[in-house]
């Protein structure tokens, strides 16, 4: 339990961060297939060698900036 609200922590003060240096005015968003997006993410900051599960349904969207 202790992980878990250290991991919680650590996500809601990088949350903070990013609201700081967000231009809500520059940002665009649109409705965005979320499986595409986690998995470019998973590709994108995976440690070699690791292996991530993803599963998410095939046609469930987001409201999200699709350039993420």
């Amino acid at each position: 339990m202790e992980d878990v609200d250290h991991m919680s922590n650590l996500g809601n003060e990088l949350l903070s961060f990013s609201r700081a240096e967000m231009n809500p005015a520059r940002i665009r968003l649109a409705v965005t297939e979320l499986l595409p997006l986690v998995q470019g993410v998973v590709q994108r900051e995976g440690a070699p060698g690791a292996e991530i599960v993803v599963q998410i349904d095939a046609g469930i969207s987001v409201v999200a900036a699709p350039s993420c």
